[in-house]
């Protein structure tokens, strides 16, 4: 059973990712615990097609998936258990023949509550603990990016204290 739900992101929310891209931006909320070929399937770029034409590159945003499921108590960059679980997978997906030669980025982010500076600071380290866990995991680290965004980019905008906005987006940026 897959257990995705795509959600597409109404432009108040900016589009997860990439800005000023002027398409449509569609963002995978992962739920429940994913396997890695759910995945490898999120995260693989779009398949081409003969006889249509692509969209201009600008307008083609990266393979994203949002990892609410990957919570953290409120101000910590702890893993929980069932982070490590979820993450073990993700880790498999990313050594699978389809997503080896990729580059990710990993985004760190944050609820509403507390300063600008606080909750930049905690979702830069949130990225660096999945970052670092997925290293472990045997995932090149090489092909491991992490940043943070603070509280930016909700997934709930209606309300920023939720715990869905303490999460972590995994972002495809293509081959290496």
């Amino acid at each position: 059973m897959n257990k995705r739900l795509l959600v597409v992101l109404a432009a108040v929310i900016g589009g997860l990712g990439i800005a000023g891209t002027g398409a449509a931006q569609k963002a995978n909320v992962m739920t429940g615990t994913p396997t890695a070929a759910e995945f490898v399937d999120a995260l693989s770029p779009p398949r081409k097609t003969r006889g249509i034409r692509p969209m201009q590159a600008e307008q083609v945003a990266p393979p994203e998936v949002n990892l609410p499921i990957v919570n953290f108590e409120f101000g910590s960059a702890q893993l929980t258990e069932q982070a490590r679980t979820v993450l073990d997978q993700l880790a498999i997906a990313l050594q699978s023949q389809q997503l080896s030669s990729s580059r990710f980025r990993i985004e760190g982010h944050t609820d509403s509550v507390g300063s600008e500076v606080y909750n930049q600071t905690l979702s830069e380290r949130r990225a660096q603990a999945v970052r670092d866990y997925l290293a472990s995991r045997n995932v090149d680290p090489n092909a491991l990016t992490s940043v943070g965004v603070g509280e930016a980019d909700p997934l709930d905008p209606t309300d920023g204290a939720a715990p869905i906005n303490r999460r972590v987006a995994v972002i495809n940026l293509g081959a290496s």
